[in-house]
């Protein structure tokens, strides 16, 4: 058992021991002893399964193993003793998943998951073969202190605002007047599978020469002090679905059988030619994911 599976295991034990506890993402990763930057995603590649999926499993489940055993016992006591909020809560969850309302079913015949539920994109994960076609390379790499230059994107999944940032970003550094000194980053500040779309935030950063104040803006960007910091990195140059695959093996391969564990901090793409001089269709750049020595 690698030590990410034992954290994760300790955290599955948690759940199952504390179903009326708090089962929020801070928590649980505290538990595990893992940055909340990237617990979720860990503990999807782990069970194959995203956080709020299995809780409301583990739930769901264990109203139906009260229901099963006890006829008489009422909907709202199952679904409060298995931690649910409040009835509509179970019953939304019990329909969801099953396709058939709780007060329904006798409590005696099986209960088909969904064809929705089998097949939802949640459960899509890259074949060790597609990670492995072509190989990826590691390497570890110390990125040193800097002053960054960002621009934060609200709603970047919304439309083109991701790409209009960009144009806007670049022109706000013509007009700073910035020293540029290595080349375009991007940073994901929440995991879209966890915060809600419209909640995701998304900076275009890049590093410059000037010396600043934490606080200090000019023409629109942010200026900010970066401390040092060790990467695992893999090197990409093809389309998205290998960028996403390229973080897949990151997170699910290497990771697990490295002495690492993810740094609290977010994941960085570094862009060695930028998206928009590619049209937004190849890409070429390093998935770089922050670590530091595992204590255990």
């Amino acid at each position: 058992m690698t030590r990410l599976e034992h954290r994760i295991n300790r955290v599955l034990d948690h759940i199952n021991q504390h179903p009326h506890g708090d089962l929020s993402l801070e928590t649980l990763a505290a538990i595990a002893g893992l940055s909340r930057f990237h617990f979720h995603r860990l503990f999807k590649d782990q069970t194959a399964e995203p956080l709020n999926a299995f809780v409301n499993r583990q739930r769901l489940e264990r109203a139906i193993r009260e229901l099963r055993a006890d006829r008489d016992l009422t909907l709202t006591d199952a679904a409060l003793n298995a931690g649910f909020s409040s009835l509509s809560d179970f019953s939304r969850t019990f329909k969801s998943r099953y396709t058939v309302a709780a007060s329904r079913w006798n409590r005696r015949d099986p209960l088909q998951v969904s064809k929705i539920r089998q097949t939802g994109p949640f459960n899509e994960r890259y074949t060790d073969l597609e990670l492995a076609s072509p190989p990826f390379v590691v390497t570890i790499q110390r990125i040193p202190a800097q002053t960054l230059a960002y621009i934060r994107v609200t709603k970047p999944y919304e439309g083109s605002r991701l790409q209009r940032a960009l144009y806007e970003f670049h022109s706000a550094l013509d007009a700073a007047r910035l020293t540029v000194t290595g080349e375009l980053l991007g940073l994901s500040l929440n995991d879209p599978d966890v915060t809600p779309l419209e909640q995701c935030l998304y900076d275009w950063a890049i590093p410059i020469a000037e010396t600043v104040q934490l606080k200090t803006i000019r023409h629109g960007l942010t200026l900010r002090s970066q401390p040092a910091f060790r990467v695992a990195s893999i090197t990409v140059h093809g389309d998205i679905k290998r960028v996403d695959a390229a973080w897949d093996y990151l997170y699910r391969h290497w990771l697990p059988l490295s002495p690492y564990l993810p740094a609290h901090l977010p994941a960085v793409e570094h862009y060695r030619q930028p998206p928009d001089r590619l049209d937004w269709h190849t890409w070429h750049l390093d998935c770089w994911l922050p670590i530091e020595e595992a204590s255990e």
